[in-house]
């Protein structure tokens, strides 16, 4: 499999946030599909994402150019600080320190467990988990920032997650309220394209596959390779990352593994 190396310092940036926030799989499916990746290893990794990490982590390690040693190095260098702030006693002497009150992610939202629960709002929870992950990791590298480019990317995660955790919440507690979906959030349109192409016929599902979507995937990592319009490159990523979700649950409906 040929690996693509990380020449852009706001790819790299991403990729260093990711490991810093504790390297988790979904979202490293997520970014490698983002990148340059490899179509056969990418439909693996979809398929099996677990059976695959350590491919995964190696992989970005290639495209970063740096060891594996140094890779896991930053991942748990991070994850025992933050370790470390929780296990802080509150005064010197303490032994204990002072209950925690947490909330309980099903307890907020009951009818995420109900087996009438519309599938978008199910997809709709996990992506909050993530997406509120992102946004604590990316406000955390805004003070890390080293360059220009490194501020303006850490501050879009910062803004563009947060909006989505916002846009989320939205949808569960309208849905709490009034027992009804609210609609707005872009996961139903997906939903719709995906139940679209279960009424294609072969003919359809293969052209998409060979050529419609390629084509469009190809056209939009170009936009952002170029990079001539930054204030866009948040929407491009967007329009990436359904299309290459497209491109995925075609292969679906055609069997294809590769």
């Amino acid at each position: 499999m040929q690996v693509r190396k990380l020449t852009l310092k706001k790819h790299r940036a991403r990729v260093v946030l990711w490991m810093r926030s504790g390297a988790p799989l979904n979202e490293g499916v997520q970014l490698y599909a983002s990148l340059y990746p490899d179509a056969a290893f990418l439909s693996q990794l979809k398929t099996q994402p677990a059976v695959h990490r350590d491919k995964l982590y190696r992989v970005f390690c290639e495209m970063l150019g740096i060891t594996y040693q140094k890779f896991t190095n930053i991942v748990n260098q991070y994850h025992e600080q933050k370790h470390t702030e929780k296990k802080q006693p509150n005064a010197p002497g303490s032994e204990k320190p002072k209950a925690k009150t947490t909330r309980s992610f099903r307890k907020d939202w009951p009818f995420l467990s109900s087996a009438g629960c519309p599938t978008e709002l199910k997809a709709l929870a996990a992506d909050k988990i993530s997406c509120w992950e992102r946004y604590t990791a990316a406000h955390k590298q805004l003070f890390d920032c080293a360059t220009p480019e490194d501020c303006y990317q850490a501050a879009f995660n910062v803004v563009e997650n947060y909006k989505e955790n916002r846009a989320i919440h939205a949808e569960l507690e309208y849905y709490q309220q009034h027992g009804t979906v609210l609609g707005r959030h872009k996961v139903f349109d997906k939903f719709k394209r995906f139940k679209s192409l279960q009424g294609k016929n072969i003919v359809e599902l293969v052209t998409l596959y060979q050529k419609t979507l390629p084509h469009r995937i190809w056209r939009i990592k170009s936009e952002i390779e170029k990079n001539d319009k930054p204030h866009l490159r948040g929407e491009r990523e967007k329009r990436l990352n359904e299309a290459q979700a497209e491109l995925a649950e075609v292969k679906r409906l055609l069997n294809i593994n590769d």
